[in-house]
């Protein structure tokens, strides 16, 4: 329970939430949004929206998919509105509350209102606190879980609060579902198990197991349906052993703020890497550390601190994959709550206040000019190279329906077919593979493309159907979004017209051109679709023979994929191939279309 809070200590801590919350909710939409974090909103918006219940998350940097819990998170958000920029919103709301319950915690904890706010002011301008508050991924959501964990621990142990240790049970169990790395305060919570001897305790014990099992029911199923993936557990953990101190340089690197410009700036930043800053950092850690061992600390509240902090670095010494700084971010509430026992030095935790008041300037300094900076210039290697108020910006500005040309059209493999499949998840449109198509829907339409040059949009500049076009700029650096508004009827010119071939999977031929686009020799053919074969996989060729070989191998060939699931009846679609070093000459072509196998 929080002893009395004095006015003087609530102003303070409202001028630290304001300060975390600006950090956190500021520079609104300069957030990464990439394959992993749209893929992650489409699995939450498919469980949210589209019922279906996610019985699996995405892939792991192992290749081995998340348990579904992340999902069921994110699901809460995107159940509120579709736009990502709430879910960001929601990652962000939650790490002003872990400021808010390092406060709570730790003057509860060491029994000292300073502890509180000295732990929230560390927490508040960490940065990576702060840049890990301020996206849609999975392992954001490990500081407040962390947290959360921590508190039930303490409350089980001190006060023995039963539900307090059926929830703590649950944690243990659940944070490894949201992300692999939990898996050190699972082993934690087995440690508290047998330290505080909670088997005298079962009842709330199962309760908690319990709940953890059944959020892992959902992957059971999706283990007994695609047992294949075992085997990838298997192999993963029979790989070569390594013991290294991996785990312990990240929570050094997170607790001292040490060389995060690969979340900002990029890895080339030297923002990130202030020797100076990171000293003052580690100087409050030390005087904490002193502070935490001094008299009158309960020791329940010095162990609870210290397991929380070494779970993660100690658990990842042994290792068979990479261990990535994201790991530790579970060790961060007991990061701060270290820092804040500082303030039991005496006349050193004034000091030590003194200092993380500024050290928090710094690091807003430093936070707000790289926020301010990648805000308009796009930063090379960062997580923030790829963010959401672009794409989000473009596709409010364009009309219904809206078919979208990108490198690529699967999301599960191309970023951007994610991206843009998540921000217009409630509204009609394609994601096309615009490198060989360019779809002309048979209804007026937004025509959408990633950038130009680009192929669709070069073939829809030659067809005479970009005559007024509209950019949707980005930041300095990157090249904007194009789009052109098609009156649904217009075909392009410059074909060849033939009378229409009608093909096998319900295509037609109508038109082929030829012509050099800067080096390279482009063939385009003009197709309309009718009931097409969607659920094939068909290729289109295109030969290129001379006059003397007509029996033989082809010169020159391109082969690309039609992806007919995109195509629908009444499209008409060019379709582009482009040939490298073509010498001059007179060549004949040859143009069809194969299935590839299953």
């Amino acid at each position: 329970m929080l002893r009395r809070v004095a006015p003087l200590e609530w102003l303070t801590l409202a001028a630290i939430l304001l300060l975390a919350g600006v950090l956190r909710f500021g520079w609104s939409g300069v957030s990464s949004f990439a394959w992993d974090e749209a893929n992650l909103s489409l699995d939450a918006l498919r469980t949210a929206r589209g019922g279906q219940i996610a019985l699996a998350g995405q892939p792991s940097s192992v290749a081995i998919p998340f348990f579904p819990a992340s999902v069921y998170a994110f699901a809460i958000p995107y159940d509120l509105s579709p736009d990502p920029l709430i879910a960001v919103g929601f990652v962000s709301a939650l790490s002003l509350l872990t400021v808010f319950g390092v406060w709570a915690l730790g003057r509860t904890m060491l029994d000292s209102p300073g502890v509180g706010l000295l732990a929230a002011l560390f927490l508040a301008a960490s940065p990576y606190a702060v840049l890990y508050g301020r996206s849609i991924w999975q392992p954001n959501l490990l500081p407040p879980l962390a947290l959360a964990w921590l508190a039930t621990a303490w409350r089980a142990v001190t006060a023995g609060d039963r539900r307090a240790l059926a929830l703590h049970i649950f944690l243990g169990g659940a944070i490894v579902q949201v992300h692999f790395a939990g898996i050190a305060l699972a082993a934690a919570t087995v440690f508290l198990f047998l330290v505080y001897r909670w088997w005298r305790h079962l009842v709330p014990v199962i309760i908690g197991a319990a709940g953890a099992l059944l959020l892992a029911l959902p992957y059971g199923a999706f283990l007994a349906q695609t047992p294949d993936i075992l085997s990838r557990y298997a192999d993963v953990l029979s790989g070569e052993t390594r013991y290294d101190g991996v785990s312990f340089e990240n929570t050094l690197k997170l607790a001292l703020g040490w060389d995060w410009s690969y979340l900002g700036g990029g890895i080339d930043d030297p923002t990130g890497r202030n020797v100076v800053l990171s000293a003052l950092a580690g100087a409050l850690i030390a005087v904490g550390s002193v502070g935490l061992i001094r008299r009158g600390i309960p020791r329940q509240a010095r162990t609870l601190v210290m397991v929380a902090l070494l779970a993660s670095p100690v658990f990842f010494i042994r290792h068979s994959t990479p261990v990535l700084p994201h790991y530790q971010l579970v060790a961060l509430p007991a990061v701060a709550i270290l820092i804040g026992a500082g303030w039991r030095t005496g006349i050193g935790g004034r000091v030590a206040f003194v200092g993380a008041v500024l050290l928090a300037a710094a690091w807003t300094a430093q936070l707000a000019s790289v926020l301010s900076w990648v805000s308009v210039e796009r930063p090379s290697n960062s997580a923030l190279s790829s963010i959401l108020n672009e794409p989000r910006d473009a596709v409010r500005a364009i009309y219904d329906p809206v078919v979208v040309h990108l490198h690529g059209d699967d999301p599960r493999i191309e970023g951007e077919a994610a991206v843009f499949n998540a921000l217009l998840w409630e509204r009609p449109h394609r994601i096309v593979n615009g490198t060989v198509l360019l779809v002309l829907p048979p209804e007026p339409a937004t025509l959408l493309t990633t950038l130009a040059p680009f192929q669709a949009w070069e073939e829809l500049q030659a067809g005479g159907l970009a005559d007024s076009p509209t950019a949707y700029p980005r930041r300095q650096g990157a090249l904007p979004f194009m789009a052109a508004r098609y009156d649904g009827a217009a075909l392009p010119v410059g074909f060849n017209r033939v009378d229409p071939v009608s093909f096998a999977d319900g295509t037609a031929l109508l038109g082929w051109k030829v012509r050099w686009v800067g080096p390279r020799f482009r063939i385009s053919t003009l197709w309309r679709a009718g009931d097409v074969a969607s659920d094939a996989t068909i290729q289109q060729f295109h030969h290129l023979r001379v006059p003397d070989g007509l029996d033989g191998a082809p010169f020159m060939g391109s082969d690309v994929p039609l992806a007919l699931h995109t195509w629908r009846p009444g499209d008409h679609v060019v379709v582009m191939a482009d040939f490298f070093d073509v010498p001059p000459g007179e060549y004949l072509l040859d143009v069809g279309h194969y299935t590839l196998p299953e």
